[in-house]
């Protein structure tokens, strides 16, 4: 929940014709309310910020990192600095957990 009964919607932030910076994924109130609070590292100028409407990442904010980048991998989601397993329909939690306790739990 964003403010008390408000639920939080999930939004994909990115800029028109500039694909190199990537995506954002963010949680607000609506996409106007997400595209006014704007704090990442995506750098564009307000006409050129685009939102999209991720419902399968909904009420997620709170959620592990985890948890969510497992969804962004069932989902075809890369990341420039990291080099996840590949996944398809019938690949296992398992593998997912490995690499990421591998990449992220390293002493």
């Amino acid at each position: 929940k964003i403010r008390g009964d408000i639920m939080a919607k999930a939004y994909i932030l990115s800029c028109v014709n500039d694909s190199d910076q990537g995506v954002v994924l963010v949680w607000s109130t609506s996409s106007q309310q997400a595209k006014h609070d704007w704090h990442n590292d995506l750098d564009c100028d307000y006409i050129d910020r685009r939102c999209k409407r991720a419902e399968e990442f909904d009420n997620m904010e709170d959620a592990p990192e985890k948890e969510i980048m497992y969804i962004q991998w069932q989902l075809g989601w890369t990341w420039d600095y990291l080099n996840p397993p590949e996944c398809n329909y019938n690949t296992p939690k398992e593998v997912f957990n490995k690499w990421y306790d591998d990449e992220y739990c390293q002493l």
